[in-house]
């Protein structure tokens, strides 16, 4: 039979008893990126992109979104994603990241939610031009609208 390897948890160099331990898990945020995810989500400033936390000075309450993404957005900048929103099963898209155009169009603080809302309907697709700003790259990626639980 050939050499089997198995799967053994790394020593923890931190571990004084010397028993084989799980390396502590990363944090889901950087320290920056989750104070100022904490004190948005304290202030209630963050619009929420297709839930009912939309901010009603974007939206009236006639023209709330049908349709979602699933994210989470300070400005232009991704702030958090529903775990089963497009956004986040996409696997394209982080935390940080900068949404710079919607749909061939450039966005900014003052127009990105009406253009990610565009034609609001269900299955539709949109292209978001995205900035990574740990390496400065920019990203296409196209989402499927779905549909928003009002």
């Amino acid at each position: 039979m050939g050499n089997v390897q198995c799967c053994r948890p790394e020593r923890n160099p931190s571990n004084q008893n010397g028993q084989d331990s799980l390396p502590p898990e990363p944090p889901m945020l950087s320290p920056r990126t989750d104070e100022r995810l904490r004190s948005l989500m304290e202030a209630r400033r963050a619009n929420v992109v297709g839930l009912n936390e939309t901010n009603s000075s974007n939206f009236s309450s006639r023209s709330r979104p049908k349709t979602t993404l699933g994210l989470a957005l300070d400005g232009t900048e991704i702030m958090g994603m529903t775990p089963l929103g497009a956004a986040a099963q996409s696997r394209a898209l982080l935390v940080g990241d900068l949404i710079e155009e919607v749909d061939g169009i450039r966005v900014d603080d003052e127009n990105i939610l009406e253009c990610l809302k565009g034609c609001d309907i269900v299955g539709s697709p949109i292209m978001l031009a995205v900035r990574r700003p740990s390496d400065m790259s920019l990203r296409t990626v196209t989402l499927i609208r779905q549909a928003a639980i009002l």
